[in-house]
């Protein structure tokens, strides 16, 4: 399903259990960040990751309120 997100270069995406939510990881020069997006809509993209260079394998939790990944 087409979500609505210009195009980028991301992977590792991971749907919440809810089915509310989406966990792209994002290459950005030398900095790999974890984006967050709101579903059914998918137009906005909330940088989760602030800092570290590689942020990357995301899992959420059964209940969907956190999200674990792994970081430098």
């Amino acid at each position: 399903t087409q979500i609505g997100l210009p195009p980028g270069p991301f992977e590792q995406v991971r749907i919440s259990p809810n089915g509310r939510y989406l966990a792209v990881v994002s290459s950005e020069g030398n900095d790999t960040t974890i984006g967050i997006v709101d579903m059914p809509a998918g137009t906005a993209l909330r940088r989760l990751t602030l800092t570290g260079r590689r942020n990357q394998f995301p899992v959420w939790t059964p209940d969907s309120r956190r999200l674990a990944y792994q970081s430098d």
